[in-house]
């Protein structure tokens, strides 16, 4: 990697990060911080799985095969 020849064959291109995915990920970050963590974002996707589940069970359309206290676990 710090051999000038390997860099010149490769564009200077050889081991480079993905520096997109790094940016994308420092804004997620921010974000879910900014959301109160982890916690927070867990508590909101368990109301969001309550509400989904509810509505499933409401319209019986599909059926569950695992236990209650499993399912969006």
């Amino acid at each position: 990697m710090l051999n000038y020849k390997v860099q010149a064959e490769n564009d200077s291109l050889y081991n480079t990060p993905n520096t997109f995915g790094i940016y994308i990920l420092g804004l997620t970050m921010k974000w879910l911080r900014s959301q109160g963590g982890l916690e927070a974002i867990a508590k909101v996707n368990q109301r969001k799985a309550a509400k989904l589940y509810a509505e499933i069970d409401r319209t019986g359309l599909l059926s569950r095969h695992g236990a209650r206290r499993q399912i969006g676990r």
